[in-house]
């Protein structure tokens, strides 16, 4: 599955809508990078314009899953578009999350069975549940820098003024979160009976 929607084809169609916004001198979302490579290039060729007039957002998955996940027995649970990518690739994602505005998630909520009773990757429904997990797991990994990629960056990218900041005039959508606690993912609260993050521990937990 990933082979036929290879990183080749991601860095390609990133790199003609990038080269097309700068013509035009337009703004560009690009949602769903799932490579670093694919970050690598619009940095090397469209520095000036990223986090300006060219945004580009992820999801967690892509910064924890690999391509080796397909391989299973259980495969079809992991397939989702753009697929996860090799290691390598997972790794300068991670590397490169400088780069990224926003983190967004790929929540398709289905149930285990939906996603198992098919034998062709085409007929299966594409996507996971994760929204629940999405803050923890990034703070995981980046810490307090991550934050702005949840908050202040989407409402100042989408014009959202009172949202962003804990700040007089603003709405008050706060979430507290307890960086001092561990915590291993069991389940999910959504419609799906299973998560792909199932067993894996992290530090911080939403109180």
């Amino acid at each position: 599955y990933e082979k036929a929607r290879p990183v080749m084809a991601e860095r390609s169609a990133a790199m003609h809508m990038a080269d097309i916004a700068e013509r035009r001198k337009s703004r560009l979302y690009i949602v769903h990078i799932s490579s670093g490579s694919t970050l690598d290039m619009i940095k090397l060729k469209h520095p000036a314009q990223i986090g300006k007039s060219i945004f580009l957002e992820s999801c967690p998955h892509y910064f924890y899953l690999s391509d080796v996940k397909l391989s299973n027995i259980d495969g079809n649970l992991y397939l989702l578009t753009p697929p996860l990518r090799g290691g390598k690739e997972l790794m300068r994602l991670r590397s490169s999350i400088g780069l990224i505005d926003t983190i967004s998630t790929d929540h398709c909520p289905f149930m285990s069975e939906e996603k198992m009773k098919y034998d062709m990757a085409y007929q299966v429904p594409m996507g996971i549940g994760g929204v629940e997990h999405s803050f923890p797991l990034m703070f995981n990994l980046f810490g307090d820098a991550i934050i702005p990629k949840f908050t202040s960056k989407p409402a100042e990218i989408f014009g959202l003024k009172n949202k962003g900041e804990i700040k007089v005039g603003k709405d008050a959508d706060l979430v507290i979160f307890d960086s001092s606690l561990s915590n291993t993912i069991k389940e999910s609260h959504s419609k799906a009976d299973y998560t792909v993050y199932e067993g894996l521990k992290i530090r911080g937990k939403i109180s």
